[in-house]
């Protein structure tokens, strides 16, 4: 069965690796794909919101293996002050069970870096 799935997150300047937080249902959260199940992430849309002198805001975003291995990254994504960036992906970023998706925020900034996923659990 395909579940639609979301993450909404805010990620501060100087945070790496934090760990992506899914909704499948009002009832089902994880961090980790479930297992017997394969997450597709279809898109990425990114708004960046400066504090103080912040001019542009640079997200890194990683799907990682049980093991911690990037099996898919975006590198730099630079995002301008209150601007927001789309990124569709036709054929989805997958990851397979145990598997997860970190976002970084360690350069350029200061301030928060707002980023929606929507995915499929399949």
């Amino acid at each position: 069965m395909v579940q639609q799935c979301f993450s909404e997150e805010e990620v501060n300047f100087g945070v790496a690796g934090q760990m992506v937080n899914w909704m499948a249902s009002a009832t089902q959260l994880f961090q980790r794909v479930p297992s017997g199940r394969t997450l597709s992430v279809n898109t990425a849309t990114v708004s960046y919101f400066p504090t103080g002198t912040g001019t542009v805001g640079r997200v890194d975003i990683c799907g990682r293996d049980t093991a911690d291995t990037a099996v898919w990254r975006l590198q730099c994504v630079y995002v301008a002050p209150k601007q927001t960036i789309h990124l569709p992906f036709p054929k989805g970023m997958l990851l397979e069970q145990g598997g997860h998706v970190e976002l970084s925020f360690v350069a350029d900034g200061p301030g928060t870096i707002f980023v929606s996923l929507n995915a499929t659990l399949e």
